[in-house]
């Protein structure tokens, strides 16, 4: 199931207001990432939210932070990192997970950022093949 999934013009919103709080204390690290800002603030997501919705059951626990894991995503394409390293740097630096929206201190896992990935292929899985345990049996005991 999709969790909550927060409108692009409340992003922008928190963003600017968090962004102001902070320029007094880390100005030069603002200016640092000044670009990523730039292309999550006007990267709006709000149609991706049709399109993903496919891919989730519509029972069960909901993922959240999908919007988030996405910008995260793209930021870390924008900055040329391997998901797993990003993630870690994401927990090292604020300025970039506010950049993506999440929340200080709740940053999903690496595996939530695979788990989008996989929904998102779109590659043909095929079915397990179950073999018949007899016919297994009888092949074990034909090479003894």
């Amino acid at each position: 199931m999709l969790g909550p999934w927060r409108p692009h013009v409340q992003f922008q919103e928190r963003l600017e207001k968090q962004l102001a709080e902070l320029l007094p204390q880390k100005e030069n690290q603002i200016m640092y990432h000044a670009g990523a800002l730039e292309k999550v603030y006007i990267m709006n997501l709000d149609p991706l939210k049709e399109l993903v919705m496919y891919c989730y059951s519509s029972t069960g626990r909901p993922a959240l932070n999908q919007p988030e894991i996405f910008r995260a995503v793209v930021l870390a394409s924008h900055y040329k990192e391997l998901i797993s390293s990003f993630v870690d740097r994401l927990k090292a630096d604020d300025i970039l997970a506010l950049a993506c929206g999440f929340e200080a201190g709740s940053l999903p896992g690496v595996g939530s950022f695979y788990d989008l990935s996989n929904r998102l292929w779109l590659e043909y899985v095929p079915a397990k093949v179950v073999r018949d345990p007899y016919k297994f049996f009888f092949l074990i005991n034909l090479f003894m």
